[in-house]
This record gives structure tokens, sequence and C-alpha cells, in this order.
């Protein structure tokens, strides 16, 4: 299970990357990666110190099919911090381009884990760099 917390950290940014930039088909089938994913009651906290639930994220990402269509995700510095039984704890670095804008993350997940694999149940994002001008994306 430890090496299957690196690739989904990165399999799932590739579809933000998708989703958000229009290559993927606005399809339920494509979203289906990220909604089967995510645990009902998973709670996201931005680097704007925003706390988001699931059913708000799900709303807002689907709304967002396409909208930075230049945008570029990329995964670095990924580290397993807690391993348990049924949980884990992981940090890595976010960032994205969407020319000229670079913006950085240090990002916490915390996964749990089923027969099916690993589930998101908790992401908490601090600001690396944030974009110029105190934009909140």
């Amino acid at each position: 299970m430890t090496a299957d917390w690196q690739r989904e950290i990165v399999e799932l940014h590739e579809f933000f990357e998708g989703w958000l930039g229009g290559s993927l088909a606005d399809t339920d089938g494509s979203f289906g990666r990220f909604e089967g994913a995510i645990v009902p009651g998973f709670t996201f906290i931005g680097p704007d110190a925003r706390v988001i639930g699931r059913e708000d994220l799900v709303a807002g990402l689907r709304a967002a099919h396409g909208s930075r269509p230049a945008i570029r995700i990329r995964i670095e510095n990924p580290r397993l911090r807690h391993e348990a039984a049924d949980l884990l704890v992981a940090t890595y670095e976010e960032w994205q381009e969407c020319t000229p804008t670079v913006t950085g993350r240090l990002s916490t997940v915390v996964f749990g884990t089923s027969h099916d694999g690993l589930e998101w149940m908790h992401v908490h994002e601090t600001w690396i760099r944030p974009p110029a001008g105190g934009a909140t994306a």
C-alpha cells in the first residue's frame, strides 16, 4: 500500500489538470475519477483557510471544467508522514502554472484505506508561493 499513495496523488492531480484544462471529456465517467476518490465527509482546507465540504467541492469542480485551459500541475517532494493499518498521512508540494502565474502549495492529505484502495479523507494546503495580487485560487 505504501507505494500506492504517491501514485494516487500524482494521478488525481493529472485528473485536475485534464479537467480544468478541458482535455478530459465533460462526462460523468471522467468526473467519476475525482468523485469516487473522496469519501463522504471529505474536507478541504485551502491555502486561504477556507474550509470546503465534499458537496461544495464536487459542485465547484464539476462547474470548472475547461476553465483553465493553460494549467499545468506538478507534484514534488512527496513524503509519507504516518502509516497505520487503515490510515496514511502524506505531504507533497503542488505547483500550478497558468501562464504567467506560478503558485505553490504545501499539501497534507489524510488517506483512509479500504478493500478498494486509498480514499481521500482530508486535504489541507498552505501557500509556498501565493499568486501575485492576493488571489486565493
